[in-house]
């Protein structure tokens, strides 16, 4: 991991231990350098996945991040670590969760109203798909690959739950409105859920969440374990005593 272990861990209050998993039917939704082979579903063979720390200035990283890509790793995942001031990035081989990608960027937007309808719209009707974001002091970060996606995007929304069951339930309705969770955080006291809504049915069963300590082994095994399970781990945030991992299932 860049350096998990050097996170203040202590007891944890607000966050209890919790795996949350969810399947309907829609008829009726180094941190760490650690890779995994599975034999997993058709969609989801030899999965590989790595979470990166990086400055904050993305333009002094980009030969790092752009090298990853071109070993075949798509940026999936954001989070910020205050305690480092620096954002961590979750990548991930052998996931085909959305086409073929061209450019990827990170943008950093006012956590306003305006500002933020303003620069993800403008972003999506360019044909940027949002994949991740986080706070980041009084800012959004927000982390965009691009493809030739637009045709497929309907809208996006951003939701903010005020506890973890109410993220849960929240999580388990959007997806029945056909809506995607693509990234979360925790900013405020508030849980933040990103979601796009694409064109026709998106394909996904369900999904999963995780918490384990800031600690490099935890977070590998809850990964490890929730791939097994055939779940694709598409967002990331860290909680001064806790990683929140998000997973989806198609």
């Amino acid at each position: 991991m860049g350096d998990i272990a050097a996170l203040n861990i202590r007891n944890a209050s607000e966050l209890r231990r919790f795996v949350v998993r969810k399947r309907f039917c829609i008829t009726c939704g180094a941190i760490l350098a650690a890779s995994v082979f599975l034999q997993s579903p058709a969609w989801a063979q030899n999965i590989q996945w790595k979470i990166k720390p990086f400055r904050l200035n993305l333009q002094m990283e980009k030969a790092r991040i752009t090298g990853l890509i071109r070993k075949g790793f798509t940026p999936y995942g954001l989070a910020y670590s205050g305690r480092e001031n620096k954002l961590y990035m979750l990548f991930t081989k052998g996931i085909r969760l959305i086409p073929a990608f061209t450019h990827w960027k990170v943008n950093y937007i006012r956590r306003t109203r305006g500002a933020m309808r303003r620069g993800i719209t403008g972003s999506m009707n360019a044909g940027w798909l949002p994949m991740g974001m986080a706070g980041v002091r009084r800012k959004l970060a927000v982390l965009y690959v691009k493809g030739d996606l637009t045709p497929v995007l309907k809208r996006w929304d951003i939701k903010m739950y005020n506890t973890w069951p109410q993220a849960h339930k929240g999580l388990t309705a959007m997806m029945r409105a056909r809506n995607v969770p693509v990234a979360i955080d925790k900013i405020g006291g508030r849980i933040w859920i990103f979601y796009i809504q694409f064109r026709g049915r998106h394909g996904f069963r369900g999904w999963s969440m995780d918490n384990p300590l800031l600690n490099r082994q935890a977070i590998i095994n809850s990964m490890n374990s929730e791939i097994r399970k055939g779940y694709s781990p598409v967002g990331i945030t860290i909680t001064p005593t806790r990683f929140i991992e998000l997973f989806l299932k198609k």
